[in-house]
Parts: structure tokens; C-alpha cells; sequence
């Protein structure tokens, strides 16, 4: 028990980080290189919705809390509204979670046994799905109860691939030791 809770703690830890580099360094970097309409509705390169879509590919429902509660965090840093980062997190984790739970569904149905986990190739195409339908998802939310702009979904879906390709091409650079870290967390318990 208290090794899951170290393990949430940590994802937390590492999607908090990534908010702050995201908010601190990609967000102002962004500002001064793009043009200013281009980011104002979404990131171009948007880090925390990679890590987010590494986190519940990989380590599926378990990384629901941190996620959230990661999320909430990055959120209330970017925006000092606490409510509005409450709903956004909760709206994008149900966003992210409806494509994983469909592809892992598929994934049962169609006997694909191929570990995500061991399988650069098969990580690397599950990531990209579902942060494709994942954005679609997030944007249409947003979209639907936030009222944005009607391109919003085209801005949330390159930020968020962008984001989602940078993580993945990070992740399978230094693979094979944060691999070895997974398994021996999840491996007992999966």
C-alpha cells in the first residue's frame, strides 16, 4: 500500500513539473517566437497532455488520481482559478480515459496481446491514437461547456500531438531504464 501511494505520489510529482516547465519556459517561449493568435486559444507544444497519455496508456486507471490531481495543480498555477481548474481536470481525464479504456477493450476483444510496456513500436501507436481522440474529446468538451472558438479543436489536437511526440520521443530515448522502474511497480500487481 504505501508503495502504490509513493508510485501516485511520483506521477504527481512529475506531471506537476511538467506544468511548471510548461507554464514557465514552453508558454513563454511560445509568446515571443509564434504568433500571439495562434497560442492564445492552445500550447503548440502542450508537454502535460503527453505525460498524461504516457501515464494512462501505460499505467492505466492507477494513474487516474495523479492525473487529476496533477492537472488541478497545472491548471490553477496557469489560470489562479481554482473551480475552473477543478473542471478542466475533470473534463480532460474523462477526455483521456475514453480512448484508453476503448483501446484496451479492443485490445481484448482482438487477442493483441503485445505489451505496450516492451513494445516501443506498439506504445508509440497507442499514445498517438489516444492523444488524437483524446483531444477531440477535450476540445469538444471544452468547446461545448466553455463555449471557445470554433477552431479550438484543431489548436487542442496540434498541441496536444506535439506534446503527446515529444514525451513518446523522450520516453523511448531513456526507455529501457524507466521501463525497468514500470514494471517493477506494476508488474506484481497487473
Amino acid at each position: 500500500m504505501i508503495d502504490t501511494v509513493k508510485f501516485q505520489l511520483s506521477l504527481c510529482a512529475v506531471l506537476c513539473l511538467v506544468w511548471v516547465i510548461q507554464i514557465f519556459a514552453v508558454f513563454p517561449l511560445e509568446s515571443r517566437l509564434l504568433d500571439p493568435s495562434i497560442v492564445s486559444v492552445a500550447s503548440v507544444l502542450f508537454l502535460p497532455s503527453g505525460v498524461k497519455v504516457i501515464f494512462a496508456t501505460v499505467i492505466g486507471y492507477r494513474a487516474l488520481a495523479p492525473i487529476v490531481v496533477g492537472t488541478v495543480f497545472g491548471m490553477w498555477l496557469h489560470t489562479g482559478d481554482l473551480l475552473f481548474s477543478v473542471q478542466f481536470s475533470i473534463l480532460s481525464s474523462i477526455a483521456l480515459y475514453i480512448p484508453v479504456f476503448i483501446l484496451k477493450a479492443l485490445k481484448k476483444v482482438s487477442s493483441d496481446s503485445s505489451s505496450t510496456i516492451n513494445n516501443p513500436l506498439s506504445l508509440s501507436r497507442d499514445v498517438l491514437v489516444i492523444s488524437v481522440v483524446a483531444s477531440l474529446f477535450n476540445s469538444w468538451f471544452g468547446s461545448f461547456i466553455h463555449g471557445n472558438s470554433e477552431s479550438a479543436w484543431l489548436h487542442f489536437l496540434v498541441g496536444d500531438l506535439m506534446g503527446a511526440t515529444c514525451v513518446l520521443a523522450i520516453l523511448i530515448t531513456v526507455r529501457r531504464s524507466l521501463f525497468r522502474l514500470i514494471v517493477r511497480h506494476i508488474a506484481p500487481r497487473a
